[in-house]
């Protein structure tokens, strides 16, 4: 039977350096925020892309972590850091 990963002439790909895609359902964007919550507190956080995976987190694209909401009740803090607004950006 073939092998479903991707191969680089005789080498397979380092699942390692392949990008982690947001967890929405649907949704095949590269992840840049993590979501973690704490049921008991009604607290969610949404914190840079933590950088090993876990089970705990939900990795998520810009776009759902922008958007995301939260119940009635809950309270939702994004800790991510605002960008420098003296990066350069490429145009």
């Amino acid at each position: 039977m073939g092998s479903c990963r991707p191969t680089h002439g005789n080498r397979r790909a380092d699942p390692a350096i392949r990008p982690r895609l947001c967890a929405r359902p649907g949704c095949d964007e590269v992840a840049s925020a993590t979501m973690t919550y704490d049921y008991g507190n009604r607290s969610t956080w949404i914190d840079q892309l933590d950088p090993d995976s876990s089970p705990a987190g939900y990795d998520l694209c810009v776009n759902h972590a922008n958007s995301l909401g939260v119940p009635s009740g809950w309270s939702r803090t994004d800790r991510r850091e605002p960008p420098s607004p003296f990066e350069r950006v490429a145009v």
